[in-house]
């Protein structure tokens, strides 16, 4: 594919989806993470518009309990089928997950929208997992975009091939850390 017909790809992406899901993981063992993005054009990487934490005791995650899991994967069947007849992505597991609403650039996490705007700051949302039964308690928070650039896979075309190199998990968790650890409120979440 020619240098332009790849320009002209990324457009349309960026035209046609406004927000992408990136990166998804674990940060340790109580704390899970998913990160959404804007659609990047061409070569340039995508700006990070809101990363979303669940964080429990330790194996919230891995429910033992057989009607637990049925209930739990219950809901998140309900959700995966609401997300599709409404037009929207779903992201995630059965005992965590987001829907992406690209057309309106939401995104709702446990029953909850967050509007992603443009602006100078990163959205972090903050979702205490307790036990099976409780509520979950959602709490917000901002974080600055000034993320080094080796967080960042290298991308470059060459003839028509295009080539990414992505940078070294560690390296790139602890940045991730660190990035969220400037934010005062982030920090006592994840401690």
């Amino acid at each position: 594919m020619s240098r332009s017909a790849l320009a002209l790809v990324g457009l349309l992406q960026f035209a046609t989806s406004e927000l992408v899901l990136g990166q998804v993981g674990t940060l340790d063992e109580r704390t899970t993470y998913a990160i959404v993005s804007g659609a990047g054009i061409g070569n340039q990487h995508s700006p990070i518009r809101a990363i979303i934490l669940w964080r429990g005791a330790r194996g919230w995650n891995e429910t033992k309990d057989s009607v637990e899991r049925r209930q739990v994967a219950n809901v998140f069947k309900l959700a995966r089928l609401r997300a599709v007849e409404t037009d929207k992505s779903i992201f995630g597991s059965w005992m965590w997950f987001g829907i992406l609403d690209s057309n309106n650039d939401t995104i709702t996490v446990e029953r909850q929208s967050f509007p992603l705007v443009r602006r100078d700051s990163i959205l972090v949302i903050m979702v205490t997992v307790s036990a099976f039964d409780s509520s979950r308690t959602v709490t917000t928070a901002f974080i600055g975009p000034d993320w080094p650039e080796d967080y960042w896979p290298k991308i470059w075309t060459s003839g028509d091939t295009t080539f990414s190199v992505h940078p070294k998990w560690p390296r790139q968790h602890a940045i991730l850390l660190e990035a969220l650890n400037r934010s005062p409120g982030v920090a006592a979440f994840l401690k």
